[in-house]
């Protein structure tokens, strides 16, 4: 049983092969499989990960946290809160940013989204054509998305070097992304006493995995990121430009989750998660929290 709790930590989610996997994943992958099988033959049902409400995983958090920020002493915690599109990332920010703040603790949000590469560069529409004449290849949306020297420079390089972010940056918005990409500027007051919770995508890649205190990793599987994305998509939202269905369906597919496929692969990001959480229509459920 000791066994199992030990390597019940370990989950290496290969979503695709054909990305190509080391022997070593591969072998972790397996050593994975078989000691879950053991969980579901040898625990009792009491011991395995059970589904929670958005209030009760978040209380759950909220006290892991606090506990990470009181051993930190005098500087910024740094949580991030990553996951694929439509896994959930957003509302769970915003109800842990609200059980933080009612305990009495100062939050400051941060959004990845305010720091993507344009839009041109996202989509690939500066690369040559293939000299044979054949279509654009998809542009790698797990290496294009986010402007990581840009993020690290203007936010967690302050916070972890200076202990500090303060006054205004220049956000990129999302809103009318189809006509023009414009520029806001967003507030920042991050000082010893503040917990920082930055939300997005590709947030635990090897080169900035290390500036966060807690990686937490909210999974979701493809069905669910469909189904969630296209609701989302469709839904009534003034400040967002919705895509025909087929249109956004074809960017899952296409971007979106071969994405995270090799985000997965390349940075095995809920392998380094301090806490792994499930979300899909039955709920949220930890499925490893490593030791505090």
């Amino acid at each position: 049983t000791k066994m199992v709790s030990l390597f019940s930590n370990i989950k290496i989610n290969v979503r695709s092969t054909s990305l190509g996997v080391s022997l070593e994943e591969l072998w972790l992958h397996h050593i994975y499989n078989d000691l879950m099988n053991l969980n579901d033959q040898y625990l009792p049902k009491e011991m395995e990960p059970r589904y929670e409400s958005l209030d009760s995983i978040t209380e759950r958090l909220a006290v892991r946290i606090i506990a990470t920020k009181e051993k930190m002493g005098h500087r910024p915690c740094i949580i991030g809160i990553d996951g694929p599109p439509a896994a959930g990332k957003s509302t769970l920010t915003r109800s842990l940013a609200k059980t933080l703040e009612t305990k009495g603790r100062k939050v400051q949000v941060i959004h990845i989204d305010h720091f993507l590469h344009v839009r041109h560069t996202r989509y690939g529409e500066n690369r040559t054509p293939p000299k044979d004449g054949g279509p654009l290849p998809t542009a790698s949306h797990y290496k294009y998305t986010v402007n990581d020297g840009l993020f690290r420079m203007h936010v967690l390089d302050p916070i972890r070097n200076n202990g500090e972010l303060k006054g205004s940056l220049k956000a990129r918005e999302l809103v009318n992304e189809g006509a023009t990409n414009p520029i806001t500027d967003i507030e920042y007051d991050v000082d010893e006493d503040t917990i920082v919770l930055i939300e997005g995508i590709y947030l635990f890649k090897e080169n900035t995995r290390d500036y966060y205190d807690e990686k937490i990793f909210l999974d979701a599987d493809d069905d669910t990121v469909r189904e969630r994305g296209l609701a989302r998509n469709s839904g009534e939202r003034s400040d967002k430009k919705t895509k025909p269905p087929e249109a956004y369906l074809k960017d899952i597919n296409e971007r979106y989750l071969p994405g995270i496929a090799e985000y997965q692969n390349k940075d095995l990001p809920n392998g380094y998660a301090s806490v792994l959480i499930e979300s899909n229509a039955h709920g949220y459920r930890i499925m490893a929290a490593s030791p505090r």
